[in-house]
């Protein structure tokens, strides 16, 4: 869907995500299984152009070390600082979320979409810490408008999308491949269902984008309850 020529030439290096803080931010997390890579994007608005940072995960003794294909790029990005190894052979989610709650403490997050697919409890532990979180589905009516809108900004003369050349989503930018549908709609997806080519970050990109654009029903973001934390008044009469 974009070529790495084109997602190379939205490359910022002078992009710092903590040059954001206190800025508006739309989050988007992909889970995807708790043996694979999962991904969450932070997603900001300057001028005319959106901002994407992206952080990677994967368990430190997952399936991906049989794979001659990845194993020694992951074992490379991790050592650049791009590629985080979770502890054991699969995710219990706790770093990740860590890594969220850091980030509702230092940006003004509008709302976390977070994949649906073993989302429950990750939402249920936001939702319980005050954070805005939302069930998003991956499915071609969700992501379609914002693929559709990440495409034609990384595609244009002008490029309204910047990323901070972050290695790992450059590449699953590259691994996406799709079509349109007979009803005109677009579905992003990897090559194969056990395939060792990930587009984690890039789902995770289009369910922030998708926070932004407000293409979600915004009512549906479980935001936090006032009563919690003031509790409840009286009024006398």
């Amino acid at each position: 869907l974009i070529s790495q020529q084109e997602w190379e030439a939205c490359k910022d290096e002078d992009l710092v995500i903590g040059a954001f803080k206190g800025e508006r931010c739309w989050i988007g997390v992909d889970l995807a299984t708790r043996n694979d890579m999962v991904a969450w994007v932070a997603e900001f608005a300057l001028d005319d152009r959106v901002v994407a940072f992206a952080k990677h995960y994967v368990p430190e003794f997952g399936p991906w070390r049989e794979s001659e294909e990845v194993r020694d790029i992951y074992e490379e990005w991790r050592k650049e600082g791009w590629l985080t190894f979770t502890h054991g052979s699969h995710h219990t989610y706790s770093e990740i979320e860590a890594d969220i709650l850091d980030a509702c403490a230092k940006f003004k997050v509008e709302g976390i979409a977070i994949d649906d697919r073993e989302a429950n409890a990750m939402m249920a532990s936001l939702e319980k810490q005050g954070k805005p979180v939302l069930s998003f589905r991956k499915n071609a009516t969700n992501y379609s408008e914002p693929t559709r809108d990440i495409i034609a900004r990384a595609v244009g003369r002008f490029k309204g999308i910047a990323h901070d050349g972050n290695p790992v989503l450059a590449w699953n930018v590259d691994n996406v491949i799709g079509g349109t549908s007979t009803a005109g709609l677009i579905l992003p997806k990897k090559v194969a269902e056990h395939s060792h080519l990930k587009i984690d970050g890039f789902d995770a990109l289009v369910q922030s984008h998708a926070l932004a654009m407000e293409h979600v029903d915004q009512s549906k973001i479980r935001r936090p309850n006032p009563m919690a934390s003031r509790g409840m008044r009286s009024v006398d009469i």
